[in-house]
């Protein structure tokens, strides 16, 4: 657990940490593809809105995958807390 807290610490604040780490601003790229640490509302507005929402607990945190049909393809979407931590783009064919 303490490796996923430090892995995450730029990105997701924990209650029973002692101060939030600063969270970075992520800009997405010049590709309109997006950046890992992104807000949920802010790959919504570059990639529109999901097709599919699911969300499951993975411990204590809440993970949601969205699944986007994007002009680049289809994009699964995971995010932790509300934070994105990886995508995946796979042809729509």
């Amino acid at each position: 657990p303490d490796a996923v807290r430090m892995a995450l610490a730029a990105y997701v604040e924990f209650p029973d940490t002692a101060a939030p780490a600063a969270r970075p601003t992520p800009a997405p790229a010049a590709s309109g593809l997006p950046r890992k640490g992104m807000q949920v509302d802010e790959v919504d507005r570059l990639l529109g809105e999901p097709r599919q929402t699911r969300q499951r607990m993975e411990g204590r945190l809440q993970v949601t995958t969205r699944l986007y049909d994007a002009s680049v393809g289809r994009v699964a979407a995971e995010f932790v807390e509300g934070v994105l931590i990886r995508y995946t783009i796979t042809s729509g064919n």
